[in-house]
Order: C-alpha cells, then structure tokens, then sequence
C-alpha cells in the first residue's frame, strides 16, 4: 500500500454546510470525497452507505471486497481510489485509523450563522422544540472547537460559510495551502465530478445528482426539494433563515445561543419573519413528512 496520505476533515454543526464544502475540496484532481464515516458503515457496510448511488454503489462493494480485516481503511483507500488527499466529513467510527504514522490528519472547521443552522433543523424537523436545537448546536460547537485545538495550527484551518459563499476562490485556495497543493478553480463546480460519497446533506449532493442522472432519485430527495430546483449550482444563495424565523424562535436562539453566534462575528438578531407564515409552514412541512413515512411503510 502507499506510503503515506492526507486526510482532510471537514467538520461542521449538523446544516452547516460541511458536505458541499468536502464535495468541492475533493473535487481537487489529487483528492477523493468520501464523506461520513458513522454508525452506518458498521450497520449497513460502506455499498449501501453512498448517498449518490441507488441500491448498492459498484464502486464502494470493490473496496469492501478488497479491504483486509488488518487494513488501515486510509491506506487502502488512498491505494483504491488513487488519489494521495481524502476528504472526510465526520468519523464517528475508525477514528483509530488516523492515528496510523503514515497518515496525516488536517481538519477544517467551517462556522455558519447559528440561525440559519436552526432554521435548516426546524425546517426538516418542524416539530422539534427550537430550544433543544440550539442546545445541540451548542454543544456540537464546543465538541468541534475542543478536537480541533487538539491539532497543531499548522494542520488546522477556520472558514465561514458565508464568506466562503461570497468568495469561494479565496477561501478554498486556504484549503488547498492547508493541504500543499495548487488550487484548481474546476473545485467549484464540484457537480460535474464523479463522486460516491457515504451519507451527508441531500440538498448539497441535489446538483451532483441532476447533473450525472438528469433527475433526482426518490432515495435521495431533499426535504427542500423545490427551493434546489430552483437554484443554480455556480450562484447558489441561502438566506431562508431571515424569513423563516419567528421572533419566539430568535428570543430562543439569542437567550441560549446569541453569545457564542457573536464570538463567531454575527450581529444580534433584528428582522423576523411572519409568525402566522413561519407555522404555516411548518405545518405544511410536518404533514409532508407525515405523509412521506406512511408511503415508506406501504
């Protein structure tokens, strides 16, 4: 096997955009997006774990096939999917995998404005109290900021969603000086490469799959589906939270979780959305989900 390999970590809090960036960052000709190694690997293996294939991915059942009950799981992808950069997304399992010598461990910590992660959250789960979702946010934070200090600062990075949306050249040629090598502008057209990532965002992966399939795939709908198909890859914008928030939502967020949003360099929260559109909405969306979980039971 290889002699040694870079393994990217992209982390972020839940909705925070962790997956579109390890999609771009391993769109990089020297990288491979592998996404999430979790509980799913070890319930489901890693063929029904890929997000952008339906059924079993070909791809990941070779590696499965290959891999040896003694094998480091990066060596061997680095030597399966040939490329020196592997881009991961969260490691809940096989974390003792990257303590190997021949392995180098970089992460990347990329804040988003906590309102719009609690906006993502309500908006995929409108019958969750707004309270206990920041909570989770909060200690999702505290547990990213402790293993990233963990690391020395020569292998550990900071970005903003926001910014990186607004400047996305700049801010992944810092991704790339983290990992050593050139930038290439094609990583942000990260859709048109091939990927076959395990688990993450559906509404990250929405554009890799209309591009390769023409269509979206009923294993892999957003629960926003119709905010994607409206969007284009190469301008793409979020900025529902503004109007999707009530004003009970943000006293919440503020009173549990405003302090650290401004440590982050938001401001304080000011304009809200309607109240009466907000539940509505929610309403809507708790009935589609109602709806969705009886079809899957039929």
């Amino acid at each position: 096997m290889p002699d040694t390999v870079t393994v990217l970590e992209v982390v972020s809090a839940a909705h925070g955009g962790h997956t579109w960036l390890g999609l771009m960052a391993g769109s990089h000709s020297r990288a491979a997006a592998l996404g999430e190694f979790d509980d799913r690997i070890a319930r489901d293996g890693f063929a029904r774990t890929c997000s952008l294939c339906p059924g079993a991915c070909a791809v990941w059942r070779d590696f499965e096939a290959r891999l040896g009950p003694s094998d480091n799981l990066f060596l061997r992808a680095r030597e399966f999917f040939g490329k020196p950069i592997l881009v991961i997304t969260s490691i809940k399992t096989c974390r003792e995998h990257l303590e190997h010598p021949s392995i180098r461990h970089k992460m990347v910590l990329l804040i988003r404005d906590g309102r719009a992660v609690l906006a993502s959250h309500l908006r995929k789960y409108p019958a969750t109290p707004a309270a206990l979702r920041v909570r989770q946010w909060q200690a999702t934070c505290r547990a990213l900021e402790a293993r990233l200090s963990a690391l020395p600062a020569r292998d550990r990075l900071v970005l903003h969603y926001e910014s990186l949306v607004e400047d996305p050249d700049a801010h992944l040629r810092r991704v790339c000086g983290l990992l050593g090598v050139d930038y290439e502008p094609e990583m942000k057209a990260y859709w048109c490469r091939a990927h076959h990532f395990l688990g993450g965002n559906q509404g990250a992966q929405y554009f890799v799959k209309t591009h390769q399939r023409g269509g979206v795939a009923d294993h892999g709908r957003p629960v926003d589906l119709e905010f994607y198909a409206r969007q284009d890859p190469r301008r793409f914008r979020d900025k529902r939270w503004r109007t999707e928030l009530c004003a009970d939502d943000l006293r919440t967020f503020e009173a549990l979780g405003g302090r650290r949003n401004r440590r982050y360099g938001y401001p304080r929260s000011q304009g809200v959305g309607s109240p009466v559109r907000v539940w509505a909405r929610r309403a809507r969306l708790a009935l589609a989900h109602a709806r969705d979980r009886i079809a899957a039971r039929l």
